[in-house]
């Protein structure tokens, strides 16, 4: 490390000290002492961590180390818990009743924060959409089997440099004794999912591997449903490491377990050494979503901006 002139100055992320802006890149922006530094360890880590991480690590910080996993509620997700236990209910019902699942949502929606919508007719369309979710998830479920399992919570050790990972299957259809032929499903409320998300996904993965952990094998088939669109993604198992994905005129998508077990290890390694840098190439992301921009507690993107128009861009 041997810093250079005052205008190409880097500094260590964690206590400040002058880099080479070279070779700072390779080493994370951290001076040697702090990159032989581990500083947070967690007792357990989940899919939904991992992927909060790769959205962007400042705000992973944020939600799990200094608020210890306490997220902020928002409209999407409150529906969305209500819909998946309204799912798990009644999945091993045989005879499924729309009005009765429609009544059960309907006082469940009204335990809802109204200060997490928009106004009133944000919350009606919410409410519409649950009963369109609720009425489609019935039609699917007539040529679906009684589950083997649903919402089952594992804690599983997938890796010596991890912690426990935590997996909470939805549901598995197929029966006790014949893993090979499971199929995994994963009820998702919002849009259904782009290409990014079809190649970069880490949930089905973990699943996967942790099904194998505890009962010895891989399932067949790992499946996301979108039961508000009709539709869903289907991966198969090619090999013992691949699944692949097959979307009509959308593409093949694969899934690697070895490469999403080397990701998890990796990103677990920057939350032990403390690399939290902020998003600052997802605009859409920090401008809609994310809570720390819109109650101005990052300002990373307005800062990339301001240095880019600076320079001339």
């Amino acid at each position: 490390y041997a810093p250079m002139h005052e205008e190409c100055r880097q500094y260590c992320v964690r206590c400040g000290a002058p880099l080479c802006d070279i070779c700072s890149p390779e080493h994370k922006r951290l001076c040697p002492e702090c990159e032989k530094i581990d500083v947070n360890t967690m007792e357990f880590i989940s899919s939904t961590m991992f992927e909060a991480f790769e959205k962007c690590p400042y705000l992973f910080k944020d939600t799990f180390i200094i608020n210890k996993g306490i997220e902020v509620q928002n409209k999407w997700s409150r529906c969305g818990q209500e819909l998946h236990a309204l799912f798990d209910k009644w999945s091993y019902v045989k005879e499924k009743n729309y009005d009765i699942m429609r009544d059960e949502y309907t006082t469940m929606f009204n335990t809802i924060d109204k200060n997490l919508f928009d106004d009133e007719a944000d919350m009606a369309k919410m409410l519409k959409q649950g009963y369109t979710t609720i009425s489609n998830w019935i039609l699917e479920e007539i040529n679906k089997p009684i589950p083997l399992m649903t919402e089952h919570i594992h804690f599983v050790k997938l890796h010596e440099n991890l912690p426990p990972v935590r997996a909470t299957i939805d549901r598995i259809n197929g029966t006790e004794n014949d893993v090979r032929n499971w199929e995994v499903e994963d009820y998702k409320t919002g849009a259904i999912y782009t290409s990014k998300k079809l190649r970069n996904n880490m949930q089905l993965p973990i699943y996967a591997m942790v099904i194998k952990e505890v009962y010895g094998d891989l399932p067949k088939i790992l499946r996301l449903r979108f039961p508000l669109h009709q539709a869903e993604r289907v991966y198969e198992r090619i090999t013992e490491d691949l699944y692949t994905c097959q979307v009509k005129r959308g593409g093949i998508y694969n899934i690697s377990l070895q490469e999403t077990l080397d990701n998890m290890v990796s990103i677990y390694s920057n939350i032990r050494k403390d690399l939290f840098l902020p998003n600052t190439q997802d605009s859409h992301f920090c401008d809609n979503y994310c809570p720390l921009y819109r109650q101005g507690k990052c300002r990373a993107l307005s800062t990339k901006w301001n240095m880019l128009m600076k320079r001339g861009y």
